[in-house]
């Protein structure tokens, strides 16, 4: 037998400013539901923290239209094929740099969109060839870049 539990937008966004151990329980609270009653649990959110934490599956309507219905994993690679090559260089000289575009900044950080693996050893030669690096990661898109990437592609 199939249960459905309907939570409304009301409650997912109650969650939005708790403090993270209030925030975790509830999290806690309906993942053990969902497991132990074999519940279906209906977000109806714009907590990205929410859907990576909660959702295997998820569905975007706008404007009565289903954009997708499918699991996080299936969005995450039809939407998010890409990585960030994060570079920590405080003394970037944006003139000097002929490479790729940066994709934002956060503070002394550089966030390059990479496409393709192919490109993170050359960039890497031409980034080191101008700057000192102080730190570099290569960093898989967080849901909020990937659910961007579907509203892009789909002409919102």
């Amino acid at each position: 037998m199939q249960r459905l539990c309907c939570m409304s937008r009301k409650f997912s966004s109650s969650t939005i400013g708790l403090d993270i151990m209030a925030k975790e329980k509830i999290q806690s609270f309906l993942q053990e539901i969902n497991k132990e009653k074999e519940i279906t649990i209906i977000l109806t959110t714009h907590n990205m923290d929410d859907i990576e934490k909660l959702c295997h599956r998820v569905i975007f309507i706008d404007k009565g239209q289903i954009l997708f219905d499918g699991s996080t994993a299936v969005m995450t690679a039809e939407f998010g094929g890409f990585r960030y090559l994060v570079v920590d260089a405080p003394n970037w000289d944006e003139a000097a740099w002929s490479g790729p575009p940066v994709d934002r900044r956060e503070d002394s950080q550089l966030f390059f969109r990479i496409e393709d693996d192919k490109q993170v050893a050359p960039m890497i030669k031409q980034l080191s060839d101008l700057i000192d690096i102080h730190n570099l990661t290569v960093q898989e898109p967080k849901i909020e870049d990937v659910i961007k990437q579907l509203y892009q592609r789909i002409g919102h």
